[in-house]
């Protein structure tokens, strides 16, 4: 009987735990999104991928990730241009439009972001790599240099790239 009774203390306590974390993480979401409705782009990126992932006490949903991702995005934060890039790629919360990706990569590759960088030299080398997609980008020499360029960035992933180019 003691050994059961531990036990349930024990799992009691698990429970009690686990509230506490996603409580906090829900918490933890409240504070993110004042701060991003009050215009901070780093915030508004984390929003997004919350929604996104469904992570940080909300439900995943693409429409609303897709939406803190633009606000983020609109202000030059890089690894939001990113994402809605490949939100515009996939069409997830926002309508697939290639060349809208194709412009939120360059964005944020322009501003040194590695691995925007390293989706630009796979998008070159690939022909983009997404089914039906209407236009021809396969470009091995500016996939090269994309790649050459988030491997000086610090992406082992572009080096390789870089290096299988060779």
């Amino acid at each position: 009987m003691t050994i059961l009774l531990t036990k349930n203390k024990f799992d009691y306590r698990l429970v009690i735990l686990s509230l506490a974390f996603a409580l906090s993480l829900s918490a933890c979401a409240k504070v993110t999104e004042r701060t991003a409705n009050n215009g901070d782009a780093e915030a508004q990126f984390k929003m997004g991928m919350y929604y996104f992932d469904g992570s940080g006490g909300v439900s995943t949903d693409y429409y609303k990730a897709g939406d803190w991702f633009q606000k983020s995005a609109a202000q030059g934060y890089a690894p939001a241009q990113l994402a809605l890039g490949e939100a515009y790629g996939k069409g997830r919360g926002v309508r697939q439009d290639y060349e809208k990706s194709l412009a939120w990569f360059q964005k944020s590759a322009a501003q040194g972001h590695a691995p925007a960088q390293l989706a630009l030299g796979s998008m070159y080398n690939l022909s983009w790599g997404y089914r039906d997609y209407p236009y021809s980008y396969k470009d091995t020499e500016l996939a090269k240099e994309w790649f050459g360029m988030a491997c000086d960035g610090g992406s082992q992933e572009g080096c390789s790239s870089y290096r299988a180019l060779n």
